[in-house]
Order: C-alpha cells, then sequence, then structure tokens
C-alpha cells in the first residue's frame, strides 16, 4: 500500500473532491490495506461500533490528545452505483450536499463550521463518498447537527437553481482536473478501456458533460432519496469527546430519521481476458508518456495484498534501471484498489532521446527480469518497513485516521483493519509473491496507453434548533528543547507524538537568493536527494523505514526526514553520509540535470505554475531573488564543477539548523545525533542571511500568455501590501481571509457558489519581511473570463468601499486560529512549521504570540486598512488562455494595456 499513495497524484478519474484545497488530507483516508511490522501491532486504536435501529453504522474514537473533532460521513455510493447516461450523479449529489436546507440555509454550512476556525471537505470515488468536517471540539453538537439536518431534509430542498448552479460547478471541475490538466482526458479515459460498458467501473467519477447537463431536477430527487439512507451510510466522530456523551446526542440526532429499502446493487460481469489493447492520445503536454494498466482482484484479497507489495517493491528497481540510467525522466508504479476489482498500473516518460519504442522494450525488461528473480527477502523486508512508516504518518492526522477508520470499515468491516493487518504481509512467501506477479501482470492481457504531445502553436424536531456548543477542548503550545552538537548545528527537539516515529527538518540558511550561478542550488537539491556514495542510498534508508528529500527555495535549502524511531540511529548515519559526502558524481549529474530540464521545458503546460512564475518575474523583476527563475537554456549550460562549488557554499555545519519532533526522550535524541550529524565537519565559516531587496512593482500590467484552445483562462492578480514586520500585518491577513481564503470567502461565494465560473478561486497574502502580495488566483471557463474578472474587480472595490462586516471578522480570525493550531497538531506539522518558520527569522514564539494578537482583532481595525490593501493602481495582471477568445471580453473593464509574454527557452 506504500506505493498506492502515487494514486493520490496520477488517478484524477477515480476520484473527485468538491474543494481544491486538502486534497492530500482526503486522500489519507484510501490508506486501506496497510500493515505493520510486529512491532507496532499492539497500536490497535480504541473503538466502539454499533448500529441505530434505522440502519446507520456509528463509529466512535476518543482521543485527548487533540483539542479537535472531526466527522466523517461515509455514504455507500459511488460512480459504480449510477444508471446509465446519468455518469457523474454521483459527484454531483456530492456537491448538491453542500446546497442548504430550511434550517441551515445556502452557504450556512460552511460559514457555520468556518466560525468554529473548522474545515470540511468530500470526495466522490468509484465504491463511495464521503463527507468530513474538522473543528474544536466544542463544535461536536453542532456538527452532528449539520450532518443529520441534511440527511434528513437536503433531498426535499433541492431545487433547479440549486441543480443548475452545481453542474455548473461541477463542469468547471471537469474542465480544470481533466480538459485543461495534462494527461488529464487520457487519464480519464481508462476505465472505458479496460472494462466493458456493463461492468460499474467503466465510467469516469467527474461524469460526461452530456450526462451531466442532461439531469433533471427529478433523477437528482430520486437518487438522493435511494442512496442518502441511514442504513447506507457509515458515521464516525473522532477526537476529543466523552462517548457517555456524544452517544445521546447521536441517538436523539439521526434515530429518528426513517429507514429505507436497502440499496440494490448491479450485477458485475464475469471477468474475461482483453487481450492485449492498445490506445493512442494527443495531449497538450511536452512530453509523451506510456500507461501500462493491468485488471486485478478486489483490495483486501490475498492477491490484492501480494500485488501491493510487489508495486512497492518494484519502484525500487525502477528507480535504478528507468530512472538512474536515463531510460526515463520519471517512471512508477502503484495499485488502485476497488471493493468490485483493483488496478495496477505502471508509468513512464521517455529520457532525452529514448523512443516510446525502447522505453517499452525496457519497461517489459524489468518486469520480465522481475518474473525471473522474484522478490527478495531483503526487498520484502523494505516494504514491509515502509509499509509501516507510511500507515503511521497517515494515522497521526485525526481527519485522515478517521477517513482510513471509516472506510475500513466499509471495506472490512472492522475499523482498525488498517493497523491490525500485519497478518497478511508477514504470511506470504517471497516465492507466493512472485508466482502471483507472474500470474496477474501477464504481457498478454493488459492495456497499453501512449500519450503524444500535440504541436505547440506560438506561445425537524430534535434537529430544528441547533445545539449549544459543548465546552473547549483544553490545548497548550508543545514545548522544545534547544541544544547545539559539538559541530556546531544548532538543534530544536519536541518531544511530542503517539506513534513511535521521528520527523526532522535539516535547513541550511543559503538557497536560490545567494546563489552566483542561477539554477546550481535546485541541482545541488537533486543530487542531495540520491544520497552519498552508499550503493542504493534510497532502499538502505526504506529498509529503516525512513526516507528523505531535499528541496531548495530562495531562502534556505532544506532536508526533510522521517524514520521509525526505533532506528533513529542508523537513518541519521545514512543522512548525515549524505549531507557531508554526498554523491556528486558526472552520471548523476547527467541525469539530474535532464530531469530538472524536462521539468522547465513541461512548464508551460500547467497554467497555474506558469502565472506564478510571470507574475513573480514581473512584480520583483527579473533579477531579484524572488523573480528569477532558471530558463531550459541556463539548466543544460550547468556544469558538475559549479554545483561542486555551491554544495561547498551552502551546506556547511555552521549554516545548519536541525527541527525535529517525535516520541523518543531529549537525551535520546541528543546523543544519536552527536553520534551522527555531530561527526559532521566542514572547513567552511557561516554564511550570513541576505536581505530581499524591495520588488520593483510599481503600476499597474496586464500580462497575457496565449494558450489557442485552452477551455479555461488562468488568472491571476498581484498586488504589494505590507510584510510581516508590519505591526497590523495580521489585520491584512485578515482581510485577505474574507477576500479569498475560505471555501465561504467573497470571492468564492460569488464566482463560484453564485455564478458557477470557476471550481474554485482564492486570494492571500504572501508576506516577507517588508513587503507582501495579495495573491488572487482562479481558473475559468473561456467565455466568461471577462465577467469573471468584472466580479473579482468588484469584489475588490467592495472591499476598499465598505469593509468587512463583524461575522466575517469572527470566521476569518477562527480560521487563522485554526491554521495555527494545525501548524502544531502533530509531529510532522511542528518540524515542518518550524523549518518554515526559521526560513523568514521566526520561531514558535512568533505563533503563539500571533495566536493572542489574532483573537484580540476587530472589525474596526481591519476596515482601518481596507483602503491600502487593495492597490490596483499597482497590480499585475496574469492570463494564461486563449487570446481570440479571451481578448474581446476584457474591452471596457479598466485593465492596462495588454502585453504579450512569450515563454523563455
Amino acid at each position: 500500500m506504500f506505493n498506492e499513495l502515487l494514486s493520490l497524484f496520477h488517478s484524477i478519474a477515480s476520484s473527485v473532491s468538491r474543494k481544491i484545497k486538502s486534497v492530500k488530507k482526503l486522500w489519507i483516508g484510501l490508506l486501506v490495506g496497510m500493515a505493520l511490522l510486529p512491532s507496532a501491532s499492539a497500536l490497535e486504536l480504541k473503538t466502539e461500533s454499533y448500529t441505530l435501529k434505522n440502519g446507520l453504522t456509528v463509529i466512535l474514537h476518543e482521543d485527548t490528545r487533540t483539542p479537535k473533532v472531526t466527522v466523517n460521513f461515509l455514504v455507500k455510493v459511488g460512480s459504480k452505483d449510477e444508471l446509465d447516461k446519468r455518469s457523474g450523479f454521483a459527484h454531483l449529489f456530492e456537491h448538491l450536499m453542500f446546497m442548504g436546507t430550511k434550517r441551515v440555509p445556502q452557504g450556512q454550512y460552511d460559514k457555520i463550521i468556518e466560525s468554529y476556525g473548522g474545515d470540511n471537505n468530500a470526495f466522490t470515488a468509484p465504491d463511495m463518498t464521503l463527507y468530513y468536517s474538522s473543528a474544536p471540539a466544542k463544535a461536536l453538537p453542532t456538527l452532528l447537527w449539520l450532518e443529520a439536518d441534511r440527511l434528513e431534509a437536503l433531498g426535499e430542498n433541492i431545487d433547479q437553481k440549486k441543480l443548475d448552479l452545481q453542474r455548473a460547478v461541477v463542469l468547471n471541475e471537469r474542465r480544470q482536473t481533466t480538459e485543461n490538466t495534462p494527461y488529464g482526458e487520457a487519464d480519464e479515459a481508462i476505465n472505458q478501456l479496460i472494462y466493458p460498458e456493463n461492468h460499474p467501473y467503466h465510467r469516469g467519477t467527474i461524469g460526461s458533460p452530456a450526462d451531466l447537463n442532461a439531469a433533471s431536477l427529478a433523477d437528482v430527487k430520486a437518487f438522493f432519496a435511494t442512496y442518502y439512507v441511514p442504513n447506507n451510510i457509515s458515521l464516525l466522530v473522532a477526537g476529543n469527546f466523552k462517548s457517555s456523551e456524544v452517544k445521546p446526542q447521536i441517538e436523539k440526532l439521526f434515530a429518528g430519521i426513517a429507514r429505507k429499502n436497502d440499496t440494490l446493487r448491479k450485477s458485475v460481469p464475469a471477468r474475461v481476458g482483453m487481450g492485449v489493447k492498445r490506445a493512442t492520445f494527443v495531449d497538450r503536454v511536452s512530453q509523451p508518456r506510456i500507461n501500462m494498466v493491468w485488471r486485478v482482484p478486489k483490495i483486501g484479497s490475498d492477491d490484492y495484498i501480494k500485488l501491493d507489495i510487489i508495486t512497492t517493491a518494484l519502484q525500487s528497481r525502477i528507480n535504478e534501471t528507468l530512472i538512474d540510467e536515463g531510460i526515463a525522466s520519471d517512471a512508477y508504479t502503484y495499485i488502485q484498489g476497488g471493493i468490485l476489482e483493483s488496478q495496477v498500473y505502471f508509468t513512464a516518460f521517455p529520457g532525452d532521446d529514448v523512443s516510446l519504442a525502447t522505453l517499452e522494450q525496457k519497461m517489459d525488461g524489468l518486469l520480465t527480469d522481475f518474473f525471473k528473480t522474484g522478490i527478495s527477502a531483503a526487498e520484502l523486508k523494505t516494504v514491509v518497513a515502509a509499509t509501516e512508516k507510511t500507515v503511521l504518518s497517515g494515522m497521526q492526522d485525526l481527519v485522515g485516521r478517521g477517513q482510513t477508520m471509516n472506510i475500513d470499515s466499509y471495506y472490512y468491516n472492522n475499523a482498525n483493519y488498517t493497523l491490525k493487518s500485519l497478518e497478511s504481509y508477514a504470511k506470504f512467501a517471497p516465492e507466493a509473491i512472485t508466482a502471483t506477479a507472474r500470474a496477474q501482470l501477464k504481457f498478454d492481457d493488459r492495456l497499453i496507453q501512449t500519450v503524444l504531445p500535440a504541436s505547440r502553436p506560438a506561445d425537524a424536531a430534535d434537529r430544528d434548533t441547533r445545539p449549544a456548543d459543548a465546552a473547549s477542548a483544553s490545548f497548550s503550545f508543545p514545548t522544545n528543547t534547544e541544544f547545539k552538537l559539538s559541530n556546531g548545528v544548532s538543534v530544536s527537539y519536541w518531544q511530542s507524538g503517539q506513534f513511535p516515529l521521528t520527523y526532522m527538518g535539516i535547513s541550511s540558511n543559503q538557497g536560490t537568493g545567494s546563489e552566483s550561478v542561477i539554477g546550481t542550488t535546485q541541482l545541488l537539491a537533486a543530487l542531495l536527494d540520491k544520497g552519498s556514495k552508499t550503493k542504493n542510498f534510497t532502499r538502505a534508508l526504506s529498509t529503516l523505514g525512513a526516507e528523505m528529500s531535499v528541496d531548495a527555495s530562495v531562502k534556505q535549502t532544506s532536508v526533510t526526514a522521517k524514520t521509525l524511531s526505533r532506528n533513529l540511529e542508523p537513518s541519521m548515519t545514512l543522512i548525515t553520509e549524505a549531507l557531508s559526502s554526498p554523491l556528486l558524481g558526472k552520471e548523476e549529474f547527467e541525469n539530474e540535470q535532464a530531469n530538472l530540464n524536462f521539468d522547465r521545458e513541461a512548464l508551460p503546460d500547467d497554467p497555474r505554475s506558469l502565472s506564478l512564475e510571470i507574475a513573480m518575474n514581473a512584480f520583483h523583476g527579473a533579477t531579484h531573488p524572488m523573480g528569477r527563475f532558471v530558463s531550459p537554456s541556463q539548466v543544460k549550460a550547468l556544469k558538475l564543477e559549479q554545483i561542486k562549488t555551491r554544495y561547498n557554499e551552502v551546506m556547511i555545519p555552521a549554516n545548519i539548523n536541525v527541527f525535529m519532533a517525535g516520541d523518543l526522550p531529549v537525551a535520546a535524541v541528543k546523543a544519536t545525533l552527536e553520534k551522527t550529524l555531530g561527526t559532521w565537519k566542514s572547513a567552511g565559516t557561516a554564511k550570513a542571511v541576505l536581505p530581499m531587496p524591495a520588488p520593483v512593482a510599481s503600476k499597474a500590467r496586464l500580462l497575457f500568455i496565449d494558450r489557442p484552445e485552452s477551455p479555461q483562462t488562468f488568472v491571476r492578480v498581484f498586488m504589494p501590501s505590507v510584510g510581516y514586520n508590519s505591526n497590523n500585518y495580521l489585520e491584512y491577513a485578515t482581510l485577505g481571509t474574507v477576500l479569498g481564503g475560505t471555501f465561504t470567502s467573497r470571492l468564492m461565494s460569488n464566482l463560484r457558489e453564485d455564478k458557477g465560473y470557476t471550481y474554485g478561486i482564492g486570494s492571500s497574502f504572501i508576506f516577507q519581511p517588508t513587503y507582501s502580495i495579495l495573491n488572487t488566483r482562479t481558473a475559468v471557463e473561456s467565455s466568461v473570463t471577462g465577467e469573471s474578472i468584472k466580479e473579482i474587480l468588484k469584489e475588490f472595490k467592495l472591499m476598499t468601499d465598505k469593509g468587512i462586516t463583524d461575522e466575517e471578522t469572527q470566521k476569518a480570525t477562527q480560521s487563522q486560529l485554526s491554521s495555527v493550531l494545525e501548524a502544531v497538531s502533530t509531529p510532522e506539522n511542528i518540524a515542518a512549521s518550524a523549518t518554515a518558520l526559521q526560513s523568514e527569522g521566526r520561531n514558535f514564539t512568533n505563533l503563539m504570540t500571533e495566536s493572542a494578537s489574532i483573537a484580540k482583532i476587530n472589525t474596526a481595525s481591519v476596515n482601518a486598512i481596507a483602503k491600502n490593501a487593495i492597490q490596483l493602481d499597482k497590480a499585475i495582471w496574469v492570463l494564461v488562455g486563449d487570446k481570440k477568445t479571451v481578448l474581446p471580453q476584457l474591452e471596457g473593464l479598466g485593465l492596462p494595456a495588454l502585453e504579450d509574454i512569450s515563454i523563455a527557452k
């Protein structure tokens, strides 16, 4: 199941979510079928499961370590249950579930939850639709009331206006996630290619435009009446509460909702071999791709578990043979589970000057070799350790844990399946696993899908009254211990966490902003990520249940790592070796140079990333550290000696700060670090952090990148404002939250919920010490680009002229406080937050101070800065879309003169 995480990023056709945000968190709940090492088998979580008389399944999980609760509502209906010519219904209804009832009118569901600083989202998959909400513990009565209300009353409150609005939103979501996303339509087509028309998995989750447009109000009401019934739903409550208090609340709110007929399920046709099926797609992408897909047994079966082990083991071989040898610029394999059947994916992108025929031959050769040699005992040990690390990491987050337990209950009738599935992995011998690989991954029974680049043109009753809040849960900020190693490395450690995992951020105060040769720091980070001269560095870490990644930002080069706590010393030995004696060889350099070049050449494929770089460049200036970006030609010109020189400037112990969090005692951590990281010696001297110069933007500009035939226009607006050194920068942050920082923000309410122009729009401040950027961004349907910009301008003007309301202040400040709590909610978040704060010259003391200041923010103080916060006379507008469609729509909007932008090669 370790590699099943890859499905989050490569299988949009299998699941779609109501909101863009928190996608990763949503998918943590799908980590089903994982196993642990014997030492972890005692980590069974306390749960209580029971069924109400109306058939509603209830699962309770108490956790007093957190001040929060989450409510998880799983409806056993997905795209597999949809009728012919009605694809996308399950997902469409997921959106409609937020459209309000008489008790909670349209828009109030989100506003109520955000008033607590809470969050909510939902996603639809082939097998299920899952909703979650998360908030401080005092909100639990309200969260339960909200779910009971819409389960009882939502169906009768759907009208044509609500249906039309959410249909428009879903169609925009389809444009954004499928039609305007690289490889999106090819991914969506996979299920249609591998399953016959009468198979429940044949259709995609997002639905076809024709079917969505054909949906009638009667169809939607019938769907709700059939599937949204207590006996088809599982309700999970997790977090800081007492079961003795919550059970009566659940009984009062839910028991009176009538049971309905059990839902009928479609018949599943007998599986027959599909032979070798080939399909070629042409897409607006820079790089071709090969995708091999096999139909394999359902989730939870013995063969599924063995295939999960196989895909994880294959990834190491893929890295060593395809990627490291330059055959593929990227490649991965994973299994995606389903309640009826599963799929195994093997995806690869060719390296420089490698033909698709050669790539396919090498992919087949790798599989042939695996079938011949089989999985080794050492590989199996690595898989188990890596899986344990992944499971424990995912279970630390309360929302992800709740989703995992509810889905486990649905699939396996056991909320603790994920934590108790050790036996499933331990019982299989390497020979049995290899035999399954040979039997299931047949060369003569698979889909081979190829994507080719298109030629690129020029650039009631108990539910009638909302209950009172519960008592607030107590919470205090975690405290840390600070110490220095003998070589001068500074360490901050938080002893925190209920699971045996240790997280760390190892940060150098030198990033891309201080480099003299552009691109050297980014390429150095990629090489450091490969480890040391130790053979099979990544595999050695995986065997310990550890992982390491390196990233370069403007202000720091940071190493993110985590490990099973019992293996902290051997893991740190390997990490220290990687940092002090990195593998900076010619072959590795050329491979990573090619990978970076691949990424930079593919930038025009991604309107969101492209617009961000163009805006940052225009706002800061081409020579500013925040505004310069390496071009493909600059990447190709880099030399290995330049990277080695940069290493000696960046990776110096005196530059390094370490931020760690985990369950181990302080003394044990200190002794381990001294024995490992403390042995790192360097003759270099500490480097000062370079101050960021002021940005150059002084006038309004409109920059346009033509993307012919694009179904959407990506719109981004940058405006200058105050930095976090300003006394009132938190008021600016509050204004940004009201404008576009939450699901019920003004921009979202207008452009998505009211107009249906977009799947999502956001606006927030990017703070630096002495300045900030108000960053507004959205993707809208091409034909309504002008109208969308008109509405954005209207919201800007309303903000400066009228300011915000007391209700908006309360909701925004609670959201900000919740974000602060999230930053310290898990050991992983603590280490990551501390590392990020250090790059800004800040620390956890700032978070504690800010949380107190946020609580004191009032409407008057925010409105006092509203006029200065939105400076349209200095706005940088960046549009990426079809110029011939969009340009006529911009007339009369008062935008600056248009400037065409071409992308550097």
